[in-house]
């Protein structure tokens, strides 16, 4: 499981990292974001990935650049733990 905090409080274990974007992108909505928010994924193997959304514009666009930023680094751990058949380290 992947694990999500925020600095606006929410809190969730997310299963499929490609759903890190939406549930983002929901709290963004739900709380509204007068300030930057925060944000830190901690993947199954121990990678933590924090980056910070600032206010303007569509949810989905404040969202969409960190993460895309942040999946790499979620996904080169998924595959460098040997998970997928990535190298073993």
């Amino acid at each position: 499981m992947y694990q999500l905090e925020t600095s606006s409080g929410f809190s969730a274990s997310i299963a499929n990292p490609e759903l890190i974007t939406a549930a983002l992108a929901d709290e963004l909505s739900r709380s509204g974001v007068a300030q930057p928010m925060r944000w830190t994924v901690t993947t199954p193997h121990g990678t933590t990935v924090t980056d910070t959304i600032y206010d303007g514009g569509d949810a989905n666009d404040r969202v969409r650049d960190p993460i895309d930023r942040a999946y790499g680094l979620l996904v080169r751990d998924v595959f460098t733990s040997g998970r997928h058949g990535g190298r073993h380290g």
